[in-house]
């Protein structure tokens, strides 16, 4: 749904950074430039997940 408008921007946020590196190098996720892709951090325990995101393909 995404991918078919791009005229709008999408925000996506996710606590499973892991799962999404997961995907991405699995090759599922063909990142469109309207997608936003988040990580939660919570607290310092869960900064990793930043670490997680900047080893995918999200263009933002």
């Amino acid at each position: 749904m995404m991918r078919h408008n791009p005229h709008h921007m999408f925000q996506v946020l996710t606590k499973r950074a892991d799962v999404l590196r997961y995907y991405d190098s699995e090759g599922w996720l063909n990142w469109p430039h309207n997608v936003w892709m988040g990580v939660t951090v919570e607290n310092t325990d869960t900064i990793g997940r930043v670490d997680l995101l900047s080893q995918t393909g999200a263009k933002v």
